[in-house]
């Protein structure tokens, strides 16, 4: 399921770039055979071909809203040392809700920094003014800070004062409406956008295509996610195990091995994974980083000559948090 060593990640990047032609043109085959897409990866390659070159493969971290948790620095760390690029991919047009852990440490944001005794000091801190109740199924486009800007600007303003504009970013709301759009059969239910930013679900029958923001629901989408980790120019960064074994976890990582399998048997490759670690301590963001500009090429070197991939992501997640503190002790 997932690929666990450098040299092994290398050796499967090399075959696909050298069958890539092929793999496109099943891939192709495959969207038409299931929802009707004609040449797929040309809607690809319309709203992704600044992050798709012959020479690069990026490391693609795939969030709602993208941020500087230490998953965000780690996998920046630790991209190319794995001979990737770093590349983080939105969805913007998605909702929150309020029982996804992920999202709601967007609107509510656990600062880690460390003590001059070099004890780690947690305070949670809330952008937001509206209750979780009242943030339920609405846009991430549509969420203000209690600063007046929107979410998406306060998060893009962190990552601007740590990566500067080093570590390439997108967003595929405007991809999967225009896949669903393309689509000869379309989703039976889509998500509707309505004036006070939340949406609600109907019948493709009864969703306006030109006036309506409409979005497609994971279900329908995720199989045509999963062909963007098939060529060789995006490897997706994930993990599909849960710490608490929970029914939604478990729905989730079935669901895509599923379609690996079925990806396997009728395009002739399964999707490219490297596994992220495991932890809520992911989803912590340190608060130093946004005084010490020099501590991420000083972490960079510390991870060079590690060949486990999974141990790799795990010790950049660990030095990310370290910062601040070792600079104490």
């Amino acid at each position: 399921m997932y690929v666990n060593s450098r040299a092994r990640l290398a050796e499967l990047l090399e075959e696909r770039k050298g069958n890539r032609e092929r793999i496109r043109q099943r891939i192709n085959e495959f969207a038409a055979g299931l929802y009707g897409i004609e040449d797929f990866m040309s809607l690809v390659q319309k709203h992704f071909g600044s992050f798709r070159a012959e020479d690069i493969c990026y490391g693609t971290l795939c969030r709602q809203v993208v941020s500087i948790m230490a998953e965000d620095v780690a996998t920046y760390l630790a991209c190319p040392l794995l001979g990737l690029r770093p590349l983080a991919m939105q969805f913007v047009r998605d909702v929150f809700i309020k029982d996804n852990p992920d999202k709601l440490r967007r609107i509510k944001l656990p600062w880690v920094s460390w003590s001059k005794k070099g004890n780690m000091v947690m305070r949670h801190e809330r952008v937001v003014s509206e209750t979780n109740e009242e943030l339920q199924s609405k846009a991430f486009t549509h969420i203000t800070t209690t600063g007046g800007e929107t979410l998406l600007d306060y998060h893009g303003r962190l990552r601007r004062r740590v990566f500067g504009d080093s570590y390439d970013t997108g967003d595929v709301s405007a991809f999967w409406r225009d896949c669903m759009f393309s689509a000869a059969r379309k989703p039976s239910g889509v998500y509707r956008l309505l004036p006070d930013g939340r949406e609600e679900k109907v019948g493709w029958d009864r969703a306006d295509p030109v006036r309506d923001d409409l979005r497609p629901a994971a279900s329908w989408y995720y199989p045509l996610f999963c062909c963007l980790f098939l060529d060789g120019d995006w490897v997706l960064l994930e993990t599909y195990e849960d710490l608490g074994n929970s029914a939604k976890g478990r729905e989730i990582k079935q669901g895509f091995e599923r379609w690996a399998s079925i990806l396997e048997q009728t395009v002739g490759y399964s999707p490219l994974v490297l596994q992220l670690p495991c932890d809520t301590k992911t989803m912590y963001y340190n608060r130093h980083l946004l005084d010490d500009g020099m501590s991420l090429p000083r972490c960079a070197k510390e991870l060079a000559g590690e060949d486990n991939i999974p141990e790799s992501f795990k010790k950049a997640t660990d030095l990310v948090l370290n910062i601040g503190r070792t600079k104490l002790l």
